[in-house]
């Protein structure tokens, strides 16, 4: 688990870095390919459309399902993740880390 948590320390500083020179966090076209596969952990993760937390939410991301993620950020006390499932695929949405299993 602090594999886990120190790999996401340092993918948090690249992508605070990366969205500071894209202006801010948004709905995203998904690329290929993608940094690391998580699962959903929570009955329902909502999907924010807008930024980490931000919304619209798009849709939630069900227990087990697929998650491509490729970034994860540190916003506010809370890591947040950016990324597609088959089903919301060309567009990456943001969900909380913790509700995922990487």
């Amino acid at each position: 688990m602090s594999r886990i948590r120190s790999v996401l320390t340092a993918t948090a500083a690249g992508a605070a870095l990366s969205l500071a020179a894209l202006g801010g966090p948004s709905v995203a076209s998904a690329g290929n390919p993608y940094s690391f596969v998580c699962h959903g952990y929570a009955v329902s993760t909502p999907m924010y459309a807008g930024g980490p937390g931000v919304g619209p939410i798009f849709a939630y991301l069900p227990a087990t399902h697929t998650f491509y993620g490729h970034q994860t950020v540190y916003v506010n006390g809370v890591f947040w993740s950016l990324g597609h499932t088959s089903w919301s695929h060309p567009n990456d949405y943001w969900v909380r880390t913790g509700d995922l299993i990487c």
